[in-house]
């Protein structure tokens, strides 16, 4: 006798779905309704994902068309797209949620804050910036687009001028710019230009003298780390500072410009004990000043 094909029959569960032919069950369909003990539960967990299926990648659920990883249903940083925080537009004045966040962490500092980065990290960020741009030039463009539009905009080309100009009135905050540009200078093995006439001049007052002081000929001009400054002439021995000044260092009536007085100040307060003595490259071209009244070292 011919034995009659299975093709299936409905669900055991009752469901009223039809079964795959020779199943009683639709997969996952056998526990419906049944209470599991504890340790089949157990069981199940430790079984749980060996005989699992493998997951297929998806077209990411944010619409940007590109597929997510399997198993996924966003491409990481995609679930957000479009959305808007929850806490947008609110203050510790209006919700209480934002300010018993920020009453825990008032006092608190983020674990990077004031940390310099090393020369490594610094390199780093700019090869994967970089690399960013090259792989995306639509962000390129977005860049260039928002920085055109900033540059136009006069209600921010307003704010940004008041706060350059509050930064550069901060005598502290200039300092941090000298000292890194001066520190740069250093790591590239460089030195400040320099006036040849002066150190012609610092020549010939050592052997006048015969004495030995620093100067960019002459061991490079000596860095004052702790300020940033670099001066023109200085001599150990006789504890002397000389700066030699061009037409530029002086205002149209004569008088020496703001900053000179305030980094001649600086360098004094610096070397308390060393006499500070200015040289005016315009007078002493002029040939009527004799050395002598510039320095009098036998006083």
């Amino acid at each position: 006798m011919q034995k009659r094909p299975d093709i299936g029959r409905f669900c055991g569960c009752g469901c009223g779905e039809w079964t795959n032919p020779g199943n009683y069950f639709i997969v996952g369909h056998n526990n419906r309704g049944k209470i599991v003990s504890i340790e089949i539960r157990e069981k199940m967990s430790r079984n749980n994902g060996k005989k699992r299926r493998k997951a297929i990648s998806l077209l990411c659920e944010c619409g940007c068309g590109k597929f997510a990883k399997a198993g996924d249903r966003f491409i990481h940083g995609h679930n957000g797209r479009g959305k808007v925080g929850w806490s947008k537009e609110l203050t510790k004045e209006t919700d209480e949620r934002i300010a018993r966040s920020s009453a825990n962490h008032k006092g608190c500092k983020a674990w990077n804050k004031g940390r310099k980065a090393t020369e490594e990290e610094r390199k780093k960020n700019s090869i994967a910036i970089k690399k960013h741009i090259q792989d995306n030039p639509a962000y390129l463009k977005i860049l260039r687009e928002n920085a055109k539009r900033t540059a136009q905009d006069p209600e921010i080309r307003d704010k940004i001028s008041k706060s350059v100009t509050e930064l550069w009135q901060d005598s502290e905050y200039r300092k941090k710019l000298r000292l890194s540009h001066a520190e740069r200078i250093r790591r590239q093995n460089h030195q400040p230009s320099y006036n040849e006439i002066s150190c012609v001049f610092f020549k010939q007052f050592d052997r006048d003298f015969g004495t030995q002081g620093q100067y960019a000929t002459n061991g490079g001009e000596y860095y004052i780390r702790e300020l940033g400054y670099w001066v023109d002439y200085i001599n150990f021995d006789l504890k002397l500072i000389m700066e030699w000044d061009e037409k530029e260092h002086y205002n149209v009536n004569g008088s020496l410009k703001e900053r000179d007085v305030k980094r001649q100040k600086e360098i004094q307060h610096h070397f308390s004990d060393f006499l500070f003595v200015r040289i005016r490259e315009e007078k002493f071209l002029e040939k009527d000043v004799r050395l002598i009244d510039y320095v009098n070292l036998t006083a």
